[in-house]
Parts: C-alpha cells; sequence; structure tokens
C-alpha cells in the first residue's frame, strides 16, 4: 500500500510541474505577443470588481496550490525523498549529456611522418649488428694472441744473445731511466717494436738493437703478412766514437733491400753509387754501393764473403759509413737550414728467421758484427781516395747551402721584421710623451737610412 502510494503521489508531483511549466509557458507566450495586455485587462477587472474582491481572486487559488504542495512533502516518507532526488540527479544527467553545439571550425589536417615498419623479432634483422661484434671480438682475440706471440719471439731473441753481450759490453741491455746498472732490460717500445742498448766498449759510444716484428697483433696487419710473406727483421746499429772510422761510405746486401734501403738516407743517396760485384764473388741476388772503389774489397776480404755466402738468408745488408745523418727528410717536413752532425755507424739489418732460440747461430752472427766492424776502424784511405772524398764532402756542403739559401733569406727576413714590429709596439704602448717622440724619431731616422741608396765613398789624400 505504502508503495501505490508514493507512486501515486510521485505521479501527482509530475503532473503539477508540467502543468506549472506549460503554464508559464503560455503566459510567456501571450507576453510576446501583446506586451501592454495584461495591463489592460488588470485595469478592466479592477474597474469591475472591488478591492477586496480583487485582493481574494489573486491570493487564493496560488495558496491553495502551494499548502497541498506542502503537505504531500510533509506526509511523503523519506523514501519518497531519495527516489525524487535520484529521478533530479537522472535529469540533470541527460541535460549534461546533451553536447553543446558550438561552431565547427575546421582543424588543419595532421601530417604524418613516415615510418617504417616495426622491427620483427629475429636475428636476421640484426646481421649487420652480429657482423660487427664477430668482427670486433675476432680483433680481439687476435690482438691478444699476437702481442703475446711477439713478447714470446722477443724475449727468447733476447734470453739467446745476452751471454755474448755480456762478454762485450760493461752495460747490457740498460733502460736509460733508472739508476740501476745491472741492466738486462728489453724495452718494449709498441706491441711489435723491442730494442735492447748496450755501452761500456772501447772504440763505441754504444750499441742500440732493435726488434721489429711483424704486426701479429693487428689482423689487417695479419692478412698481409699472409699475402706478402714478410719476415721479422733485426737492426742493429754500432755507433763508433769520432774518429773512429775513416771516410768511407759503403753498403751492401740484398739488391732489393739495398736500393730500397739507399733512398731513405743521406750519406747513402748523396756519395754512393752502384759498384760492380763480378770479382767480388757475392751471392747473385746481392750488389754493392760505395763512394770509391779503394775499400771494397778491403771490406769484402775472402773470409767475409764466404761468410755472407753461407749466411745470405740472414742479412739484408750492412752499412758503414762516418758520414751517417739519418734518413732523408719527407715532404712536408721541416726543412733542416744547418749541416745535421754526423755520426760513424756500422748498421747491420738481419732477418730473424730459425736463431730466435738458437745461441749457437746469434754467437756466430754478432762476432762476425764485431769483426766487420774492427775492420772497418782499422782502415786508412790512401792520398788520393782522401782527396777524392773531401772534395765530395766540399761539393755536398755547397750543395746544401744553395738548397737552403732562399729559405735562410725567407728566416732572416721573418726576425727583421719581427725585431720591427716589436720595437713599434713598443713605442706605441711608452707613457711618456717625450720619451715616445724620441724613439718615434730615432725608428724613423732609421728607416731612412735603410733606404737610401748605398755609396761608396773615396778618400784622398
Amino acid at each position: 500500500m505504502k508503495t501505490s502510494r508514493y507512486l501515486i503521489l510521485l505521479v501527482s508531483l509530475c503532473l503539477i510541474s508540467v502543468t506549472v511549466s506549460a503554464r508559464e509557458s503560455f503566459d510567456s507566450i501571450i507576453d510576446d505577443d501583446n506586451e501592454f495586455a495584461s495591463f489592460d485587462d488588470n485595469e478592466i477587472d479592477a474597474a469591475h470588481a472591488g478591492p477586496d474582491q480583487a485582493n481574494v481572486q489573486k491570493g487564493s487559488e496560488p495558496e491553495i496550490e502551494q499548502q497541498d504542495i506542502v503537505n504531500d512533502f510533509e506526509d511523503a516518507t523519506p523514501e519518497t525523498k531519495q527516489d525524487s532526488a535520484e529521478f533530479d540527479k537522472e535529469l540533470e544527467s541527460e541535460e549534461d549529456a546533451k553536447p553543446i553545439e558550438t561552431e565547427q571550425v575546421e582543424m588543419p589536417k595532421l601530417q604524418f611522418a613516415d615510418i617504417p615498419e616495426h622491427l620483427r623479432s629475429n636475428w636476421f634483422t640484426y646481421k649487420f649488428e652480429i657482423l660487427i661484434i664477430v668482427a670486433m671480438v675476432i680483433y680481439g682475440l687476435n690482438y691478444g694472441y699476437g702481442s703475446n706471440a711477439n713478447s714470446n719471439i722477443a724475449f727468447n731473441w733476447f734470453n739467446a744473445n745476452l751471454p755474448y753481450w755480456h762478454t762485450k759490453y760493461a752495460l747490457v741491455a740498460d733502460n736509460g731511466v733508472s739508476d740501476n746498472l745491472d741492466g738486462d732490460v728489453l724495452l718494449k717500445i709498441t706491441d711489435n717494436l723491442f730494442q735492447v742498448f748496450c755501452s761500456g766498449k772501447t772504440g763505441y759510444e754504444n750499441m742500440l738493437t732493435q726488434l721489429r716484428l711483424n704486426k701479429r697483433q693487428d689482423l689487417i696487419g695479419t692478412i698481409i703478412d699472409h699475402v706478402q710473406i714478410n719476415s721479422d727483421s733485426v737492426v742493429q746499429r754500432n755507433t763508433l766514437c769520432t774518429g773512429e772510422l775513416d771516410q768511407v761510405v759503403f753498403c751492401c746486401g740484398n739488391r732489393t733491400e739495398l736500393l730500397a734501403y739507399c733512398k731513405t738516407v743521406n750519406d747513402l743517396s748523396t756519395f754512393a753509387t752502384i759498384r760492380s760485384t763480378d770479382k767480388l764473388n757475392l751471392p747473385r741476388t746481392w750488389a754493392v754501393m760505395a763512394e770509391i772503389n779503394e775499400y771494397v774489397t778491403t771490406i769484402l776480404d775472402s773470409n767475409t764473403v764466404e761468410f755472407l755466402r753461407n749466411n745470405a738468408k740472414y742479412f739484408n745488408y750492412i752499412h758503414i759509413s762516418e758520414s751517417y745523418t739519418g734518413t732523408v727528410n719527407q715532404e712536408g717536413a721541416e726543412v733542416v737550414l744547418t749541416l745535421p752532425e754526423k755520426d760513424s755507424v756500422v748498421i747491420v739489418s738481419m732477418n730473424l728467421i730459425d736463431q730466435v732460440e738458437n745461441e749457437v747461430v746469434n754467437e756466430e752472427i754478432n762476432r762476425f758484427i764485431d769483426t766487420l766492424t774492427e775492420k772497418a776502424r782499422k782502415l786508412r784511405l790512401s792520398k788520393e781516395g782522401r782527396a777524392k772524398t773531401e772534395k765530395n764532402r766540399v761539393a755536398a756542403e755547397a750543395t746544401f747551402y744553395k738548397q737552403t739559401h732562399a729559405l735562410r733569406q725567407e728566416k732572416m727576413q721573418e726576425r727583421r721584421d719581427d725585431k720591427i714590429r716589436s720595437l713599434k709596439q713598443k713605442i706605441e704602448e711608452e707613457t711618456d710623451p717625450e720619451k715616445q717622440r724620441k724613439l718615434a724619431k730615432a725608428e724613423e731616422k732609421r728607416e731612412a737610412k735603410s733606404k737610401a741608396p748605398k755609396v761608396k765613398t773615396l778618400k784622398t789624400r
């Protein structure tokens, strides 16, 4: 019963609200059609009816309706109030759901960038990355293996030669840094370059031996070594004291190695020429370069030639010179304006084949180098040979000064310009006006004197 009562009450409320809203809309329409009609009706009603009756008619009906609505709301239970509240919320939600009509503005169309398709999750997609990683791993493994292999070769060769060096030098394998004179230190310059420094021998300044191994730590170098077969090499340089060698420039060795080497050093490219080897009984692949023929037969005697023929595979070239000034200046290098210092050297380049751990072969080669060096120290030229070599050196010195004359002039002009520039800057920075004026006047006199023509004056008595 209560439920039906609540429903009837709810329906009546809806009807009342609809009736009120319809009446308000109807009144608004009438007001729009005749804005002043209400005033006319009120005046007519007021004229026919009395004041009391008019007031009763105006207020009686609305008061009855309002009293009924209040009584209905007072009789309603909380459940009815809750239902009406839910009903109001539904109406508000429907009103909110209605789209708000606004002016439609045409938005510019978005332009999407061309994006590649998503990479598929398989290994083939990353083939280039995999190749790069594999190459890096191979390069790293080759570097470790090659560096270790070069170190083993160097230390085995060093230990095989160390006993002989101890019998000839007071200081063997010095590192050149520490004060410890015990020596026996193999210096590692790079992964494929090692060197040994010895000193303390009569007539010798020092002995420097470089072990130049193949670049086994470099993958590209390893591939090149397999294509072009290159062997490891040892270059021993004995630097003699000043005056130990006479004026001699001599070199012999494998023709290919010799011609390539003579282009890189100054003394051979300046003084030496190819000499005949028909009477020397040297290996067919060997050649000789010398300044004069006088000391060729003295150096290459029968014992020397026999040893070279039996051990030709170990030697690349033998270079003896008292005018050694280093390598030829490459293009783009700084030009030397003064004569370089000369050294007396005996340089021997050897192949490192099977004598790495063979103390007997290493001792024979070292003994041969010492014998050849002592022979070169005892060599003395005749008067004719000495005069010829002196003439060659004077001509070479004159050629050097001619080639560097223009460069020296440029250097001198640069120094003069720098001096003038510094003097002018000093004048500008001077704060004392009087002193500045004197300096400027002295500079003007100097410039006028330098520009004036030079005239020789003759004094007569």
